[in-house]
């Protein structure tokens, strides 16, 4: 068992506009549901479910 105390990533949210990307956990996802997705550029963000390393969007690459 890992004593790390950071969440373990499950996904992800990105702006489509301006393409910021952050990684999110399961609490995080939980707090989403019950308050709000999180915003960016005045839009709700995209979340994008992984089970592994996020693979960024096209639009999210640089």
């Amino acid at each position: 068992m890992s004593t790390n105390s950071e969440p373990t990533p499950i996904g992800m949210v990105g702006c489509t506009t301006c393409h910021q990307v952050v990684e999110c956990s399961a609490a995080d996802v939980a707090t989403f549901l019950s308050q709000g997705w999180p915003k960016c550029c005045n839009e709700v963000m995209t979340y994008y479910a992984t089970s592994e390393k996020p693979h960024l969007p096209r639009w999210a690459r640089q």
